[in-house]
């Protein structure tokens, strides 16, 4: 379920009306790996398999593409909804020590609340993996957020949702994902990518709002040499995107886009 219907009054100026209102979905979701707590955060459901398996890999507690994953549901019986998930790992596959690495209940907008050392924001490895390299035509941006755009059913419904989809250089279309938050989308894309075994494939992300630090993040932990963005770009992102070496371009909307670190894999060749 990704979306629900709400009694709602509508006003405009002197005018009142009420009617059904569709929302996007956002639920809790606790997660457990090897019977250890991890996380408690907040998604908009019916992906879930997608987003965990995303999310282990991207935050780098699974890195193994190929690891073998055992899945438990506890579903809560008022919503129908997931509303634990125990995941079960080899613990030869599981990269990082995950018990008390989150305090606190991380929200749909930053993918890192509730982690407890500063550091564990940025890569620990020295030196650095280098990022695959790939590169895109201009003209491709407008044609691949289009692309994505096209896949947004949720947010054509409410207006309340965001997006991610990977593109293979040739701009084709690998994945697309909604949800609440925006770096859950991206979860939801990777673990679609890391199930059909495409992620290597991926040249590209587009995000359909703000590049933030964590989207960049994300994105280096699956390779992704390029992010884009239809709104803004932070600060950290764009120093994030300069020593992991992945190009970072936002505010690509209308045929245009800015491009602010390593510029030469967007080229007009």
């Amino acid at each position: 379920m990704q979306t629900k219907s709400f009694s709602a009054l509508r006003t405009e100026e002197t005018l009142c009306e009420r009617g059904q209102d569709i929302l996007a979905v956002e639920a809790p979701v606790h997660v457990k790996v090897n019977g250890i707590p991890y996380t408690t955060t907040v998604r908009t459901p019916g992906e879930d398999r997608a987003f965990i398996r995303g999310l282990l890999y991207t935050e780098g507690i699974v890195p193994d593409p190929e690891a073998r994953i055992g899945w438990r549901e506890v579903v809560d019986p008022e919503s129908g909804l997931a509303a634990c998930v125990e995941v079960t790992v080899p613990t030869s596959q599981v990269a990082k020590d995950i018990e008390g690495r989150r305090s606190a209940m991380g929200s749909a907008s930053c993918g890192f609340c509730g982690i407890r050392e500063p550091r564990e924001i940025m890569i620990a490895e020295d030196p650095l993996r280098p990022v695959r390299d790939g590169r895109l035509h201009r003209r491709q941006l407008p044609e691949m957020v289009a692309s994505m755009q096209a896949a947004q059913s949720v947010f054509a419904a409410t207006g309340g949702c965001h997006a991610a989809a990977a593109f293979a250089a040739s701009g084709q279309r690998l994945a697309a994902a909604e949800d609440i938050g925006r770096h859950n989308a991206v979860d939801k894309v990777v673990g679609y990518l890391l199930d059909r075994r495409q992620l290597e494939q991926v040249c590209a992300l587009v995000v359909s709002g703000r590049v933030s630090y964590e989207i960049v993040y994300k994105a280096y932990q699956a390779q992704i040499p390029v992010v884009i963005g239809l709104s803004a770009v932070s600060s950290l992102a764009v120093e994030m995107g300069g020593r992991f070496g992945i190009t970072v371009a936002g505010f690509c909307r209308g045929g245009r886009a800015t491009i602010y670190a390593h510029e030469h894999r967007i080229t007009s060749e």
